[in-house]
């Protein structure tokens, strides 16, 4: 339990968070394992699923390879890993994604 809530950004939203937890994460390539202890505020009704946000990826080097379904982690001499990308269907809002090379519209 945290002495005092802290504020804990999502992507839209603010949440408060009265705890903490120190996990190990496993990251299963075909030739390595790579294993990342993530510290992580718990916060009720969190909508995204990653269990580490850009606090985590970035520094460790993450590359995430969607169109190969492939991520990398630099920090463990670029090891490998497939990843899974699935579209959410049911979702009612139309949002514009604007990247470097093209502009896709989901929705």
């Amino acid at each position: 339990m945290l002495p005092k809530p802290i504020s804990v950004s999502g992507i839209k939203s603010q949440y408060i968070s009265n705890e903490w937890i120190e996990l190990d994460v496993y990251f299963i390539g075909p030739q390595a394992t790579a294993k990342l202890t993530i510290e992580a505020y718990l916060v009720q009704d969190l909508e995204a699923k990653l269990p580490a946000g850009i606090d985590v990826l970035g520094p460790e080097g993450f590359i995430l390879n969607f169109d190969q379904k492939v991520a990398r982690i630099a920090s463990y001499n670029n090891m490998e890993f497939r990843i899974s990308v699935n579209v959410c269907v049911d979702s009612e809002n139309e949002r514009l994604v604007t990247s470097q090379t093209k502009t896709l519209s989901f929705g």
